[in-house]
């Protein structure tokens, strides 16, 4: 029997589509409902939730005959860490799913104790491996195996026609917004999402007919109406729009796509679309991980952030047929190699 546990976003989105191929498969499986990951956003998979108190947890294993559990720590949540440690001292076998490039130890120590090293450690891509390594993670426990929040990506990237939103004279851009102000403490980053709109609004007014149109897409942490009332009242209701429509759903019809760290840039680079991050006076080193991936322009400081913005913007074309980059492929195989490894483990 396997017990997956994630509570947040990315965490869940990583975790999720492994679930849906299992059941597929008619493994058996537990999921801890928690935080994002509920009954009620995934009703498909309602019948192997579970409400386990931490304190219940360890006769819940060993009445169920967990044998492995595979968990997703994020910056937020120490639940499924908690569950881990427990796991470990009752002989179950661990694997922590990473979601994103960035607090590679920190996850495993989130609750304050001393760095937790699940049996496996599964990373995106060699860039994460190396960055695991340089933090303290085991090397021998680290494996390369993709994200399956990316393995559909290519079907999303050709899947839903928006034509209603198509224009042969106007330049689409995706704008995903990152409740940072709420996550952090003030300047944490170095910036916030007022910061990079206002600086973003600021080289669009430089044009003097208006050739672009802005969809400003919330976090899933965020409210609509919330980020809505922040655009107009930077007066970015002249630009574009905040839409409730998914990211993905709007990759096929985006010239370009803009924001600060999150994983939807990634999502955007690798399906060959122009990608711009905007994290001026960034603070943290962590969040690097667009710096330095041919196709993504990074602006971290303020000083000429103004000329690379419109640089970028100057560049976008409606008619340039976009190409896949290579990682797309490793990803689109991940829910098979994780679920093979699931398997051994029973």
């Amino acid at each position: 029997m396997i017990i997956f546990s994630a509570s947040e976003p990315g965490s869940v989105f990583s975790i999720a589509p492994l679930c849906n191929v299992a059941k597929e498969r008619s493994i058996k499986f537990f999921i801890t409902e928690r935080g994002f990951f509920t009954s009620i956003k995934y009703p498909n998979l309602s019948e192997h939730f579970v409400n386990i108190d931490i304190n219940a947890f360890k006769d819940f294993v060993i009445l169920n005959k967990i044998k492995v559990l595979l968990f997703s720590v994020n910056i937020g949540d120490i639940y499924p860490l908690q569950l881990a440690r427990i796991a470990r001292n009752c002989g179950i076998y661990t694997i922590h799913l990473l979601d994103y490039w960035n607090g590679y130890s920190s996850r495993m120590r989130l609750d304050n104790r001393d760095i937790f090293h699940p049996d496996e450690y599964l990373v995106p891509d060699r860039i994460a491996m190396k960055s695991a390594i340089s933090e303290g993670i085991k090397e021998e426990t680290i494996l390369i195996s993709g994200n399956p929040n990316f393995s559909n990506l290519r079907d999303s990237f050709n899947g839903k026609e928006l034509s209603k939103f198509k224009s042969e004279n106007v330049t689409n851009l995706i704008f995903i917004n990152e409740p940072v102000s709420l996550d952090h403490k003030k300047n944490y980053r170095g910036y916030d999402e007022k910061i990079v709109l206002r600086l973003l609004l600021s080289v669009l007014k430089n044009f003097e007919s208006f050739k672009f149109y802005i969809y400003i897409v919330p976090h899933p942490r965020q409210e609509t109406n919330e980020v809505n009332s922040m655009w107009v009242s930077l007066g970015g209701n002249k630009y574009g729009e905040v839409t409730n429509i998914p990211p993905r759903d709007l990759l096929n019809i985006a010239n370009g796509v803009i924001g600060m760290s999150s994983t939807f840039l990634y999502e955007s680079w690798l399906c060959g679309i122009p990608t711009l991050s905007l994290q001026p006076n960034l603070k943290i080193n962590s969040l690097r991980t667009f710096e330095n991936r041919t196709g993504i322009v990074f602006v971290d400081k303020i000083e000429n952030s103004n000329k690379k913005i419109l640089q970028w913007l100057m560049s976008l074309s409606i008619k340039k047929k976009y190409k896949y980059q290579e990682d797309l492929y490793d990803h689109e195989k991940s829910i098979d190699f994780i679920i093979d490894r699931l398997i051994k483990k029973l």
